[in-house]
Order: structure tokens, then C-alpha cells, then sequence
């Protein structure tokens, strides 16, 4: 959830340090300390700070709730008995649909309630749906690798012949031991 909220955080500040007092024009939290004696310049970076902690704490705990879902189908697949293609596709699912897609989404959202402050024509759902295809493609891609490549509990491993660990293996007398 930190990185998440840090992300959203950096970016909200970004975007409103550029946006112009045109831009603003509709911001009452904007007019509100420009009324209270503050300049257009120290009002703008004092609402970029606060809306940049809202879309940090917002974006940490949304993001913070999906955390570990993939990690869990991963787990399952590490310690289970299935093949690669099965496990790909078991990681994918988890890590993309599970954790990435709502993690994506609603760091997004997170980030447009706290850009509302700055201008509240923004639309609550503005590039979720690309942030979460995006989330989507990344985390499948990422668990169906970590899926595939997980090694098999269940599966005997032998390990490679004449190599020097197994002939000192060979050499042991359990009798001895």
C-alpha cells in the first residue's frame, strides 16, 4: 500500500504544481486560501501538499486491501502439485485479477478524488479502466512467470550425477551417523 500511496501522492502534487490559475479557477479549497492572504503561488503548492496527502493516505489503504492476494495463489502454486501451464495460468489470475486490478483501479481513483480539490470537474472513474488493463497485462505477466517457473513440492528432484556433493552423499555411512 506505501508504494501505491507514495505514487499517487508524487503524481496528484505534480499535476497540480502544473495547472494553470485558469485551470483552478473552480477550486473553492484554491479560492479559500488564496482569501486567507495567501498567494496564487504559496496557495497552489498548499493545496497540491494537502491533496497529495489525501491520494497518499487514500491510495495506501485502498492498494494496502489487495496486497498479498496474488502472493496467496502463488503460495498455492509453489506448494501444490500442478503442472507449469496450470501454475502460469494459476499466477496470472492471482496476481494480475486478484491483486494488480484493484490495486491499479483504485490508486487511480484515490488520485482523481484528491485531483477534485484542485478541480472538481474531475471524473472519479478518469483512466481507471486504462490503469487497470495496465495492472492487468504487468501482474499476469509477472505471475504467470513466477507461477511457471515455481518449483514443485511433491516432485522429486534427483540431483545431477558425479558432481561432488553426490559422491560425497554416496560416501556417507549412515551406520556411522
Amino acid at each position: 500500500g506505501g508504494l501505491g500511496g507514495a505514487q499517487a501522492s508524487r503524481e496528484t502534487r505534480e499535476q497540480i504544481l502544473k495547472m494553470t490559475p485558469e485551470q483552478l479557477k473552480d477550486s473553492e479549497a484554491l479560492a479559500s486560501l488564496v482569501d486567507g492572504g495567501r498567494s496564487f503561488e504559496a496557495a497552489r503548492r498548499e493545496l497540491a501538499d494537502n491533496a497529495a496527502s489525501k491520494a497518499f493516505v487514500l491510495a495506501g489503504v485502498t492498494t494496502g486491501m489487495f496486497g498479498g492476494m496474488g502472493d496467496r495463489a502463488l503460495a498455492k502454486i509453489i506448494t501444490g502439485n500442478s503442472g507449469r501451464l496450470k501454475s502460469a495460468l494459476t499466477g496470472a489470475v492471482g496476481e494480475g485479477l486478484f491483486e494488480e486490478v484493484p490495486q491499479s483501479a483504485t490508486q487511480q481513483m484515490s488520485q482523481n478524488y484528491a485531483m477534485q480539490d484542485a478541480d472538481p470537474s474531475t471524473p472519479l472513474m478518469k483512466g481507471v479502466a486504462n490503469q487497470a488493463a495496465g495492472g492487468l497485462a504487468v501482474g499476469g505477466l509477472m505471475g504467470a512467470g513466477m507461477g511457471a517457473a515455481a518449483p514443485r513440492a511433491g516432485q522429486d528432484v534427483q540431483p545431477a550425477a558425479d558432481t561432488p556433493q553426490t559422491q560425497e552423499i554416496a560416501q556417507v555411512d549412515p551406520q556411522a551417523m
